[in-house]
């Protein structure tokens, strides 16, 4: 994209021209769980991940679930986990987090649902991600009683784009 088409969308040319090549290089991943999966009560569960919508740069790992990042950098990670069903005001939770050299959690995402009904967890932040490091997304619930999130890539999905 040149500097005057940026400018033409109300942006200040003279701030641009040195970046518009960062505005090229926002690649990533999509990743979304191609079938029901079965979470636990009780036990963190990383979510299998299989059905890759793109991978920009074969980051997205389908056998263990994780990502690995070519480049470090800023990244926008964002997320849906959705329960098909819910025990009412049992807790439902999930994380995104690195998994080497040592599990650090990166974005925490929690819910009650008020019913017996599906019940959605969506998060959004921007990560200082490490070239190699493994990063993974874990579900959890505590109902008593083994649960569903739904296979759809309109439901439970995880998306990676590295910003610069």
């Amino acid at each position: 994209m040149s500097a005057e088409a940026i400018h033409l969308l109300g942006l200040p040319k003279k701030h641009l021209t040195s970046h518009i090549s960062d505005l090229t290089i926002a690649k990533g991943c999509k990743v979304a769980l191609s079938a029901n999966q079965t979470i636990s009560s009780g036990v963190w569960t990383v979510i299998n991940y299989t059905d890759e919508l793109f991978d920009d740069f074969g980051e997205w790992d389908t056998v263990n679930f994780r990502f690995v990042p070519v480049l470090g950098g800023r990244y926008l990670i964002t997320f849906a986990v959705q329960y098909t069903t819910m025990a009412d005001g049992t807790d439902v939770e999930t994380r995104f987090q690195q998994t080497t050299p040592t599990p650090l959690a990166l974005i925490y995402g929690f819910n009650r649902p008020g019913g017996v009904s599906p019940c959605s967890i969506f998060g959004a932040s921007v990560h200082e991600l490490v070239a190699g490091r493994q990063y993974q997304q874990l579900a959890y619930q505590a109902s008593g009683a083994n649960r569903l999130l739904g296979g759809h890539y309109s439901y439970n999905y995880l998306t990676i784009t590295r910003l610069f």
